[in-house]
């Protein structure tokens, strides 16, 4: 509650910068936003670190959850439009940044840092020192994580494996993020990353530990702050693959609709909504 109360100000300002990016038929009811330049008045600067996921995305759908085109022609040719926009989203969202931040996208480095960042938290969880990654771990995520580690038996051991990366990670979205008090320089990526892992639980009294390995799909938004290089990464949070049957989120700028999103998307293990997409196989 302490954590809400002291950024409620600096998010109500940090919300009031957010405007639609156009207006046409292409573009309205898909949710696209960014972050305008408009500001009247020096105001308090933000650190990224402070900023989650602060609204719901559309995830679009692998190919394999689409029916095809000959079996339901109407979401198959919904699903093909709306990762056109989506394609046209990133694609402006990225012009934009470079031309209002005069930095280049550094694609590679943000996609090293951010696959390090998700390997390392998940050691950190395991290995219950968070403080080996709280420097790379937005607010939101690091409370997240504290409140369940605090839920965790006292003398439970765990470590975590990653056995493999199934494919290259993906880029699903991109937001620039212009914060109050300080020049377009921070960006938001939602990175689709597939791996197999390996978990082992071992409570008190227990001689064996409890061991799963599975292939998981994470939805997983990091946030660079791209003045410095290399960037400052945090780890803003995770998301989930979208029924193809759901409709876009209504954009929501208001700061109560931004706090809750960024508190729950910074639980970065919790469970899926029951409209979801499972994310492991």
């Amino acid at each position: 509650m302490a954590l809400t109360q002291r950024l409620i100000p600096s998010l109500a300002r940090a919300s009031a910068l957010y405007r639609p990016l156009v207006s046409s038929n292409l573009c309205r009811g898909v949710g696209l936003r960014y972050a305008s330049s408009e500001s009247k008045k020096p105001q308090p600067s933000i650190d990224v670190k402070t900023i989650g996921v602060p609204m719901d995305l559309y995830i679009q759908p692998v190919p394999s959850h689409i029916p095809p085109f000959y079996k339901n022609p109407k979401l198959a040719s919904v699903s093909l439009w709306r990762r056109f926009v989506a394609f046209i989203k990133n694609t402006v969202f990225i012009a934009q940044f470079r031309m209002k931040s005069k930095i280049s996208p550094r694609f590679v480095e943000w996609r090293n840092l951010a696959l390090e960042t998700y390997v390392d938290t998940n050691h950190a969880f395991a290995s219950q020192k968070l403080d080996l990654v709280q420097d790379r771990l937005s607010l939101w995520v690091h409370e997240a994580l504290k409140s369940r580690l605090a839920s965790i038996p006292r003398g439970t051991k765990m470590s975590w494996k990653l056995i493999k990366f199934n494919s290259t990670p993906k880029i699903v979205s991109i937001q620039p993020l212009l914060l109050p008090g300080k020049p377009l320089t921070d960006i938001q990526i939602v990175y689709r990353i597939e791996s197999r892992q390996r978990i082992a639980r071992i409570a008190p009294g227990e001689k064996e530990p409890h061991v799963v390995e599975s292939d998981v799909v994470d939805y997983a938004a990091f946030s660079f702050d791209a003045s410095k290089t290399p960037s400052r990464v945090f780890f803003a949070g995770t998301l989930f693959e979208s029924p193809i049957t759901a409709p876009v989120p209504a954009p929501n700028d208001s700061a109560s609709a931004m706090m809750t999103s960024m508190k729950v998307k910074g639980d970065i293990f919790r469970q899926p909504p029951p409209t979801a997409v499972p994310s492991t196989n």
